[in-house]
Formats: C-alpha cells, structure tokens, sequence
C-alpha cells in the first residue's frame, strides 16, 4: 500500500463508518427507512409523483409588441386583473382579446402529462407560452400532487417589461409594474408587482432562452436589443452543462441566485424543490434535502421521498451567506412566511436543522449548514469566486448599457384609472 492510498483511507474510511453506523441504528426499528438512506444515490433530478394540473382562472390572449420600458405606448398598458395571459404573434393577432376557445380554459396545455402518465414531467412542456401570476404545489397525499396555476390577482393593471440586471450578464427577467394610468409617464412613479411570498414577479431570461415555446418572447427582445446572438449562446450554454450534468431544467418558477443577500423562497415541505445557484461557467443546484435533514436522502424518487420527509410544512425566504474561513455558503432566513411544522413519527428518526429563526443561519448541531457539503467540485469553487465578485464589486460592471428602472416593488392596488381590459 502505497502512501497516498493510506492517507485516502484514513481519511474516507472514518466519515464512511460513521455514515453506516447511522444507518445501521435506523435498521433496527425502520427498514423501509434504511433502504431509502441507503439506496445508490441516482440523478440530481427527482422522478415526480403524478399531477393534477389546475388553471385558475379565464385566459386572455396577449399581444407583445415590446418589453422596452423607453418603448411603450398607451395601447401597451394591461389589465391581466384574475387572468391569465397567453403571449400571441402581434402580427396576427395586433389586438389583446380573450381566448374564447373553451378548451383552452379547462384542463392542462397540450403536451401536460396527467395523473394517469406519471413519470420525471418538467414543468416547462406544452406548446403554449402562458403567463401566470403563480403556482401552487399541494401535496394531496403520499403518492400525488396538485399544481394550480393562477391567475394575476385584482388591480393588476400596468406594464410588462424587462429588466436588466446590473451585474450580471444574462441575470434579466421580465416583470410587471403596476401604474397609477395607461401613460408610459407614469411607469417611473410606478411599482413592481409581487408575488404571494413578497418577492418581485418575475420571469427569468433562461427560462425564455430554455424553452423553443417562448420564441415570441425572443423575438421581442431582439428587437428591442436587450437579447442577441452572443447572450443567447452564453446562457444556452450553461443551460446545456446543468442539463448534462444533473439531468435538470430551467422553467417559468425556477429561482435562480446570482448574489449574495438575494432573496428567495424554500419550501420546507418539499423534498425536492430546487434553488439554483449561478455562476459564470456553470449553474449549481440546490436541493432542499441536501441542507434541512443530517443524512441527505440519496433516492430521487419522490414515491420513496415524501413518507419519510419530516417537514410537514412552512415556508421561509433565505440569502446566501458566506463563510469565507470554508470557502462556501450558508443559507440566511430572513423571514418566515409559514410556521415550520415537523412530523414527529419522521423527526424522531431523521435529524432536522436547528429551530429556524429569522436573521439568523440555517444550523445543525450549532454548525451552520453549507451549500456544498455533499457535493464539492462540480464547479462548486468555480460558483463561489463568481458569486462574491459580483456580491461585492463597486458600480455596473455588466458590458452591456443599465436598464434598471429602479428596485421598488409592492403589491397592486389602488388603481383609479381604467386600462384597456383584456375582457373576458
């Protein structure tokens, strides 16, 4: 035996014997629980439990003539009040109506697997590019789940536009601001619309750039020159590279992370939701199982994940925060949307995180939890360098020209003028 080998087994064998006698001490009293955490770890991607697919709300078709806020018009102001919008080729259609065809009202889009074609669906299939306020995941028992997408809440009269992030190539999305009257004056007084968890509506550039069903929306922003050839390439890029290597996607409510002190939302109940970490060269996601509970669940099968998942709900909203003395990340809560419930028959037999308190880390055992404690390289160091450097640079450094219109955001209402209605 060599050197190198001894030091490799010195230091792997420890950490391995105390991983099985973990699992060896679950064996005892729960097997079925054993075989979960003992199972070979398969793709980052989560085998999905079968859907019921829930459209809240009429659909109106919209007319996209521009995103550009030095663009707009009068005849561009919406009211998307308890609708939602279906993006349409403005030269067939060079007026917002109301999609009057009944089958485009009830049941999922085209290409939605249902219930009875379960297997790993991204959410981003169908060939219609529709904008919703939300979606809703509910759990409705151990082995289904409910997505309902809803519809944009009332007093949800402005513009939609996009906007550029300061920093970061290719970090835009696409927004809604709220404003007082159809006068594109009035977008600077006006305020970004928000989403039930406090958090700017928005819809992601790579999200737009994922999927062959946003073209429309391309075309729109070539136009208007916040997208060209070079970008589309860069982001298509790192779009590959997180499909080759964890078998994941981008769609319309995927959070993606691009700073510290950026916030988003973690959804305790969910074993598998994804926040995406960006870096320069790579993307590297972020599974709520690999940070909430001490031996990360290596099954990607949500069937086997949901009966022994110990959070039974609460929601939070995080950042990141550095630890420079490890090179690494951990997760800030900054607010608690929903109270944590944890299910003692599962808590009693998993390690959950330390009680979680605002303003303060994500901890187990007194130690904060990192983000990339289960799985270092995979670009993991190139993220980190790319994530302080844009956290802590001084001034735009974006090669592109700031369209940023300001940060303000806040939920609708008030309005006293009336918009041309996208009527039903």
């Amino acid at each position: 035996m060599d050197a190198m080998t001894r030091v490799l087994r010195s230091v792997a064998l420890p950490r391995a014997r105390r991983f099985h006698a973990q699992v060896i001490r679950v064996a005892w009293r729960r097997p079925s629980l054993y075989r979960l955490l003992s199972s070979d770890s398969g793709p980052v991607a989560t085998k999905l439990l079968p859907r019921n697919i829930v459209p809240e709300g009429p659909l109106a078709n919209l007319a996209l003539r521009t995103l550009d806020p030095k663009k707009l018009r009068s005849e561009d102001y919406l009211d998307l009040s308890d609708l939602r919008a279906r993006i349409v080729d403005p030269t067939t259609n060079p007026v917002s109506s109301v999609n009057r065809d009944p089958s485009a009202l009830d049941g999922p889009p085209p290409g939605i697997r249902t219930p009875e074609e379960p297997g790993n669906v991204k959410e981003d299939l169908g060939p219609q590019p529709i904008l919703n306020y939300g979606r809703r995941r509910t759990f409705t028992s151990e082995s289904s789940i409910t997505l309902q997408f809803t519809a944009f809440p009332t007093n949800a009269r402005g513009f939609l536009y996009y906007r550029e992030h300061p920093r970061v190539l290719g970090a835009g999305s696409i927004r809604f601001r709220v404003t007082q009257s159809s006068d594109p004056r009035s977008f600077d007084g006006g305020v970004d619309l928000l989403t039930e968890d406090g958090l700017p509506w928005r819809f992601p550039l790579a999200a737009v750039i994922a999927s062959e069903r946003y073209r429309a929306v391309r075309e729109v922003l070539a136009r208007d020159s916040f997208l060209d050839k070079q970008l589309e390439a860069h982001v298509a890029s790192l779009l590959r590279e997180l499909r080759w290597m964890f078998d994941l996607g981008i769609g319309p409510y995927s959070q993606l992370v691009y700073e510290l002190f950026e916030p988003f939302c973690v959804d305790l109940s969910d074993p598998a939701q994804m926040i995406y970490i960006v870096g320069d060269e790579t993307i590297f996601p972020l599974c709520t199982r690999e940070i909430l509970v001490r031996t990360p669940f290596k099954s990607s099968d949500m069937n086997k994940l949901r009966p022994h998942w110990p959070y039974e709900r609460g929601r939070i909203t995080c950042s990141l925060a550095s630890l420079s003395n490890r090179k690494d990340f951990a997760l800030r809560v900054e607010r608690i949307l929903e109270p944590v419930r944890v299910r003692p028959d599962v808590a009693q037999w998993i390690q959950t995180v330390d009680e979680i308190q605002p303003r303060k880390l994500i901890e187990m055992d007194g130690d904060s939890r990192r983000v990339f404690r289960y799985r270092p390289g995979q670009g993991s160091s190139s993220v980190y360098r790319s994530i302080l450097r844009r956290s802590f640079a001084e001034g735009d450094t974006k090669p592109q020209r700031p369209r940023s219109s300001g940060h303000k955001a806040h939920a609708p209402g008030g309005q006293t003028s009336r918009p041309t209605r996208l009527s039903r």
